[in-house]
């Protein structure tokens, strides 16, 4: 169908906005490994504009061959999983994994707040995670992946959402940075995660803020902090939390100088 946009009314400069919005729309609609649709593309005065950053045209790839690398293998299993769950595939994820693979870097960080996951769906993501983690191909076979941030933050989780995060503070991953802020984590999911805290002693910054702890949950959890020597950063604010947990903040500072904030 032939859409048609009349442009003459309007100044020079919004018109060329629009026609970019426009190319960037047909990008959107036409992403396929094939770069030859990317030919067919609006234009003005017979040039066409700059491909807008965010719809440049991709890298081969092929979702069906597992390569060399543990990030081409995470690649493959998300959107497997994600087949096998009926979910669309998680692009926030998969871009993060691409970008690592096409820069030849290490992908230290993974970024999943604000998907609006549920504990099922992301115990399974974070599953599939571990399963990379430990996974080693043929001969030749590449570790572009060394998980040490991972930010869950802004999802409704759950306490059932705690298990998905023990599993990332497993030995086989180095978690330095955390964050699970407002995960709707609450005393139950607080009681759930405290062994995983347990003798960790890689984790350097926690967020755990706005997740509706009292007393008991956050006692547990900063009990378990005790041991960890590295921990730099914890933050508790928006909790429900009264004066009588003093005394336990100011052991924790005794015993991890290390804390600064």
């Amino acid at each position: 169908q032939e859409i048609v946009v009349d442009l003459e009314p309007l100044q020079p400069e919004f018109a060329k906005v629009i026609i970019e919005i426009i190319n960037g729309y047909c990008l959107f609609l036409v992403l396929s490994d094939n770069n030859a649709l990317y030919k067919h593309l609006p234009v003005a005065n017979d040039e066409p504009l700059p491909h807008p950053s965010l719809f440049h045209p991709p890298k081969p790839r092929s979702f069906a061959v597992v390569s060399n690398s543990k990030l081409d293998y995470l690649r493959k299993t998300i959107i497997d999983k994600c087949k096998e769950l009926n979910l669309k595939p998680i692009s926030k994820l998969i871009l993060q994994i691409d970008k690592a693979v096409d820069t030849k870097e290490v992908l230290a960080s993974i970024d999943l707040s604000k998907l609006g996951m549920n504990d099922v769906t992301m115990i399974s993501v974070v599953k599939v995670i571990q399963r990379a983690a430990v996974y080693s191909g043929a001969e030749g076979f590449i570790n572009n992946m060394n998980i040490t941030s991972v930010d869950l933050s802004d999802n409704p989780l759950g306490p059932e959402g705690a298990e998905s995060i023990k599993i990332l503070l497993d030995s086989m991953f180095s978690t330095k940075i955390l964050k699970i802020r407002n995960i709707n984590l609450g005393v139950k999911g607080s009681l759930i995660l405290v062994p995983g805290l347990e003798g960790n002693t890689k984790l350097e910054e926690i967020d755990i803020s706005y997740n509706e702890l009292t007393n008991p949950g956050a006692s547990g959890i900063l009990k378990a902090l005790k041991g960890d020597q590295n921990l730099k950063s914890i933050n508790l604010e928006e909790n429900q939390l009264t004066e009588k947990m003093t005394p336990l903040f100011e052991q924790l500072l005794q015993q991890n100088p290390s804390i600064t904030n």
